[in-house]
């Protein structure tokens, strides 16, 4: 029943694509060039063979993958580039990339704005413009304070900021993180960061402290990640899951119910949105509702929203942003085309980094379901797991890494 759906919505976007075609080759404008955006970019220009005018608008000349990038925080080195150029991306399939920022869009309006003044029209647009934080979502912090609490969300020079701030701390200093609660990208990957900053703080500064103030109440994986804590930075890591929480940026306190306490280092993980280019499409969740199946806006079918900035009931990963967007690829290309859909894969795999040569693995695969999302099958990680394992999970990871890579960038 759901695959019927799913292929008939397709089959009448289909019937519908020779008018278009016979305008010339219609346009399809992608804005970011993430996992999700630069994927589908690709996948549309290789099946439609020149038949469709595809456009990539990206700012960033490099691409700072967030996947491993806790790893420098950890003293380890990343499984592959720490940033990946656009600079041959997609010449061979004729993709055209402009590096620029889009202004917020106007969906009746049919262009993409550019913050350099030029436009450009689309019939199909998708936006994948990753994840924006909340202002004020962290009592005492804003992105003023960025220099000085950095977040380290988005990779790139954040990351390099909070990595020297580690390397600068002093051996029984305090460094804290803080983790908001709600939807945000990359949930097992504030544990990881855990893992992999209290394990090299154990090991290079004995007498420091990590203090993990979580507003999530349920951690993921928590009997396999708390045994690592254990057993990688015994008596360093605490975690807590604190009532009341203010940040002193100023003075580098932190009040945890009424205790003031100084701190080192603070890493601040603000509470997170849709990016601002989605402005005009955002639900009550602050982020944009859209089929699950195919990744139509509710209100604007001509318009596709898929990755960080989508609201699915999917978890915010690499992995579903590049399954959502073969889904959309497929929808888009027989819309415009008249090619055969088929149907999404959503399947979310993740490695949480422990140390050089050991992971844990959590895979979940989702099922949607009308406008639910449904947990088809699961397997994580056990506290217990042999080395051997965890090593193979390790290996793993870094080839899921290398594919990802490559299909989103095509080297």
């Amino acid at each position: 029943m759901l695959g019927r759906r799913m292929f008939m919505g397709a089959s009448l976007g289909a019937l519908a694509a020779p008018a278009l075609l016979g305008q010339g080759r219609p346009r399809l404008v992608v804005v970011g060039g993430g996992a999700g955006g630069a994927t589908l970019a690709r996948e549309v220009a290789q099946g439609a063979a020149g038949a469709i005018d595809v456009t990539l608008v990206e700012p960033a000349r490099l691409y700072h993958p967030a996947a491993f990038s806790n790893l420098p925080l950890g003293g380890l080195a990343q499984p592959g580039p720490q940033a990946v150029s656009y600079a041959a991306f997609g010449t061979s399939l004729g993709i055209t990339v402009i590096h620029d920022w889009a202004l917020p869009i106007k969906p009746d309006r049919g262009t993409v704005q550019l913050a350099s003044g030029g436009e450009i029209g689309w019939d199909r647009l998708v936006l994948a413009p990753g994840i924006d934080f909340v202002a004020a979502s962290v009592p005492g912090w804003d992105l003023t304070w960025q220099g000085v609490m950095p977040h380290g969300w988005r990779g790139g020079a954040q990351v390099e900021q909070l990595r020297r701030q580690i390397l600068a701390m002093p051996d029984g200093g305090i460094f804290c993180l803080v983790a908001p609660a709600g939807s945000i990208r990359a949930v097992p990957a504030v544990y990881e960061r855990v893992s992999l900053i209290g394990s090299h703080l154990h090991r290079v500064k004995p007498r420091a402290k990590l203090l993990l103030l979580d507003l999530r109440e349920e951690m993921p994986m928590a009997a396999a990640f708390s045994e690592a804590w254990d057993r990688l930075a015994p008596g360093t890591v605490e975690r807590l899951v604190p009532g009341r929480l203010a940040l002193r940026p100023e003075s580098m306190e932190i009040v945890v119910e009424d205790a003031v306490q100084g701190v080192d280092v603070c890493n601040v993980i603000p509470a997170q949105r849709a990016g601002m280019v989605a402005e005009a499409l955002l639900g009550p969740t602050g982020y944009v509702p859209v089929n699950a199946w195919n990744l139509q806006c509710e209100d604007w079918p001509a318009i596709y929203v898929l990755g960080d900035a989508a609201e699915t009931g999917l978890p915010r990963s690499a992995a579903i942003a590049q399954a959502q967007a073969r889904a959309a690829a497929s929808v888009i290309l027989s819309e415009l085309t008249g090619s055969f859909t088929r149907p999404p894969d959503y399947t979310d795999p993740w490695w949480p980094v422990l140390a050089e040569d050991e992971a844990l693995r959590l895979v979940t695969r989702y099922l949607p379901d009308g406008d639910t999302i449904l947990v088809e099958a699961q397997s994580e990680s056990a506290a217990d797991d042999p080395a051997e394992l965890r090593a193979h999970n390790r290996r793993e990871g870094v080839e899921w890494y290398g594919t990802m890579i490559a299909g989103m960038i095509g080297s």
